[in-house]
């Protein structure tokens, strides 16, 4: 058990979700839920780190009898601590009305996401029902989660946006892809990154799961020796390498397992609990 963190030295526990601490019918099972409350009663704080935004984080949480100390969404533009706001990074409001008129003129369907609303393209109809599948979802594990949009037109006057923190690309088109790509790496005060299952999103260049994870090391006063970090994706490297224990998923890219110091099991088969349920009972 050399590669298991000894559980006294664990001060916080960051995981991903998709791909991670979810599983593919995106569940946090029973078992791995006993095992993150065990780790909460030994006074282990727990903390959700994802691409998504956190109003369709929330469920999880409470999933988990709202155990969870930290959130940090939107690939690190926004931090929660006990569901109140601790930290965001938005875009530049005139950035933002930049891509927004280049979206227009390439017809992209896109989503913006501020801290209370959501815009997407007019008649983005798998965007809509991804919204909605969410919602029955949230609805289902006790969580009333309505995600109000404002749709935009492209016929109409584009809407001044202010304080994006994130700008999501829906577009299944590689020629697509490439152009927004472009397009956004020609901007100074922007990253985009690819946060998984076919989406493209644009940040404040400032915004990593890094920075995220940072924020909070200092927020808690505790070092990288305290952490352990589970990922599974291109957009989880920047968080494993602010952490001594950095655990990749079974299944994770090969990139996160060349640099992880354990290789757990997959998302399908809680990786996550398994690992966990080894470190309670590492002394």
């Amino acid at each position: 058990m050399d590669n298991i963190a000894n559980k006294d030295d664990v001060k916080l526990i960051i995981c991903d979700l998709d791909g991670t601490l979810l599983n593919d019918k995106q569940k946090i099972t029973t078992y791995t839920k006993q095992i993150l409350l065990q780790c909460k009663a030994q006074c282990i704080k727990l903390c959700f780190a994802s691409g998504r935004s956190h109003n369709m984080i929330d469920v999880y949480n409470n999933i988990l009898i709202n155990n969870c100390d930290y959130i940090i969404s939107n690939n690190g533009a926004m931090i929660t601590k006990y569901n109140k706001l601790l930290y965001k990074v938005t875009i530049n409001n005139t950035t933002t009305a930049k891509i927004l008129e280049y979206m227009r003129k390439q017809s992209l369907r896109f989503v913006v996401y501020t801290i209370d609303e959501i815009y997407i393209t007019k008649g983005a109809t798998s965007i809509i029902n991804r919204f909605k599948k969410y919602e029955k979802f949230s609805i289902n594990h006790g969580v009333f989660s309505k995600l109000d949009f404002i749709e935009i037109d492209y016929t109409q006057s584009l809407p001044v946006i202010k304080e994006a923190i994130k700008i999501m690309l829906y577009e299944e088109n590689i020629e697509k892809q490439a152009g927004y790509y472009k397009f956004i790496e020609k901007i100074d005060d922007l990253c985009v990154e690819a946060t998984g299952y076919g989406l493209i999103g644009a940040f404040n260049k400032n915004v990593s799961k890094k920075n995220a994870v940072q924020y909070i090391l200092n927020d808690m006063n505790i070092a990288p020796e305290n952490i352990c970090v589970f990922g599974d994706y291109d957009n989880d490297l920047s968080m494993f390498e602010c952490a001594k224990y950095k655990i990749a998923m079974g299944n994770a890219q090969q990139s996160l397992k060349n640099i992880a110091t354990f290789i757990t099991d997959t998302n399908n088969d809680d990786g996550v609990a398994k690992y966990l349920e080894k470190m309670l009972q590492h002394i």
